[in-house]
Order: structure tokens, then C-alpha cells, then sequence
């Protein structure tokens, strides 16, 4: 694979992955969801969305991908991997463990 390839297919995780992150931390409730507080939903897409390369995501779907699994639950647990590396992160700072 050339070093073209690469970046256009992390390129088109990256894409993808914002692009569910943000229908998944939209305004309106989720069905069976009573309401979405709005400060709450200002702090999560703040911790996800715009920025990073979204490395994580990129190597669920190859691996997914080497082992015929599709790409949309590659995705889902790619997305899935991208908040809980989010969550430990802050977690750590806030226990002082990440300095």
C-alpha cells in the first residue's frame, strides 16, 4: 500500500467516524430517550469531535476488514474505542496520574 493509500483511506475513517460521532451527539433524543441535556452535550462533543487523525477507528476497520467483518460494526467499535481511550485519558488527569 502506498503512502497515498494510506492517508485517503484514514482519511475516510476520520470522515466516517465524525460524521456518526455527530449524528450520535446530535440536539434531538435518541428513540426512548426522555431529553438530551444540553450542557451535557456541549461537554461530549467537545471531547470528540473535531480533531485527530482517529487512528483508533482506522485500525478496528483494517483488522475488521483482514477478517471479513463489515465495515459498519468496524466502525461502531472503532467509535467505541475513540471514547473510551477519551474517558481513561481524563480519568487519568483527573486522578493526577496522567502528568
Amino acid at each position: 500500500m502506498s503512502n497515498t493509500d494510506f492517508n485517503k483511506r484514514l482519511a475516510a475513517v476520520a470522515a466516517e467516524t465524525e460524521t456518526q460521532l455527530q449524528s450520535l451527539l446530535a440536539d434531538s433524543p435518541a428513540e426512548g430517550e426522555l431529553a438530551r441535556p444540553q450542557r451535557l452535550l456541549a461537554a461530549m462533543r467537545h471531547a470528540v469531535l473535531g480533531g485527530g487523525k482517529r487512528l483508533r477507528p482506522f485500525l478496528v476497520v483494517e483488522t475488521a476488514a483482514l477478517f471479513g467483518a463489515t465495515r459498519d460494526g468496524a466502525l461502531l467499535a472503532g467509535r467505541g474505542a475513540r471514547v473510551r481511550a477519551l474517558l481513561f485519558a481524563g480519568a487519568r488527569r483527573s486522578s493526577g496520574d496522567g502528568q
